[in-house]
C-alpha cells in the first residue's frame, strides 16, 4: 500500500471588507505573509502607500477567534505587529485573523479582515 503524503499546510490569502454606510474602502496588504514571529515583523499598509486618514485599531484573533492582541494607532502610514500577544508571549505557528478598524474623516468606520500565517 502506497503512503500518501499531505502538505503540512495549504495557504490561501483573503481579505474580507465590511464597510459602514458611506465609508470609503481602502485596500490593504500584509507582508511578509507567511511570516516568522521569531525573526520578522508583519507590516500592514494601504496598497497605494498612503497614510490612514484617521485612527486605526487592529485586533489579532487566533483560529478559534480568541482575541490575542489589540492596539490603536493615530493616523499611521503603516501598522506593524511583531507576532506577540497582549501578555508579551510569542504566538504559536498557525493561522491568525487580523481585524483592521479604520475611522474615516466623517466618523464612519471601515472594518477589514486579513488572514495571515505565522510559521
Amino acid at each position: 500500500m502506497k503512503k500518501q503524503i499531505y502538505p503540512a499546510f495549504i495557504f490561501v490569502f483573503f481579505t474580507v471588507s465590511l464597510f459602514a454606510k458611506g465609508a470609503t474602502p481602502s485596500k490593504l496588504k500584509a507582508y511578509p505573509n507567511p511570516f516568522s514571529s521569531a525573526h520578522e515583523t508583519l507590516t500592514i499598509e494601504k496598497t497605494d502607500g498612503s497614510a490612514f486618514s484617521g485612527s486605526v485599531k487592529i485586533t489579532v484573533y487566533d483560529f478559534n477567534l480568541k482575541k490575542l492582541y489589540q492596539k490603536e494607532y493615530a493616523a499611521p502610514t503603516s501598522i506593524r505587529w511583531n507576532g506577540f500577544d497582549d501578555l508579551g508571549r510569542r504566538v504559536r505557528p498557525g493561522i491568525y485573523f487580523i481585524r483592521v478598524e479604520e475611522e474615516n474623516t466623517d466618523s464612519s468606520y471601515a472594518n477589514q479582515y486579513l488572514k495571515v500565517l505565522v510559521k
